[in-house]
């Protein structure tokens, strides 16, 4: 079936559908990476988050190609949105799966890569939930802000928890992370 067959009205139900999921699964992701960092899980052992992190990828390079399929001008959709696309690559997957070597805090970080394109998507809906450009550019502003902000807090507390005596926990690290978003 081509585009052509399908209403516009039906490519916007589909499309719509798919940055609904790819906002669900991104929160889901942001719940479990919280939760293994919490608890010191080895996320690349933990079978559960290394499938399911698979299966969101994959939703999200989905929302990419209905995008690009459902898209008027092609080559003008690939040339906004290829950043979509190459984060939407498991690359966590892709490690285990040949077993590359990288150091635990490469990984951590490279853990975050399927949540900003979440974050991406995130602004997307803001900015068509908004009413004005101003209101839009502020509510994404507050929103990445606020992403910035527990993500920082989530790796401080990664990284300096063993090595500083001043990180006692959570609450800690949220605190320098606001502190430093603050005064930087």
């Amino acid at each position: 079936m081509t585009t052509n067959h399908i209403s516009k009205k039906t490519q916007g139900d589909i499309t719509g559908a798919l940055h609904i999921m790819v906002i669900v699964l991104s929160l889901a992701l942001i719940v479990w990476i919280s939760i293994d960092t919490f608890q010191h899980i080895s996320y690349l052992d933990n079978t559960a988050y290394m499938t399911f992190q698979g299966w969101v990828c994959a939703v999200f390079m989905l929302d990419f190609v209905a995008g690009l399929i459902f898209a008027d001008k092609k080559w003008q959709y690939i040339r906004h949105r290829w950043f979509f696309f190459v984060l939407s690559v498991p690359y966590l997957n892709i490690i285990a799966a040949t077993h590359w070597q990288f150091t635990g805090q490469e990984l951590y970080f490279l853990r975050f890569i399927p949540l900003l394109r979440g974050a991406l998507a995130l602004s997307i809906v803001v900015g068509y939930m908004t009413s004005n450009r101003i209101t839009s550019v502020f509510m994404t502003y507050i929103l990445v802000c606020l992403a910035v902000i527990y993500f920082a807090s989530l790796i401080f507390m990664e990284r300096e928890m063993p090595v500083n005596p001043a990180v006692t926990g959570y609450f800690s690290s949220l605190c320098w992370a606001c502190l430093e978003s603050t005064t930087l």
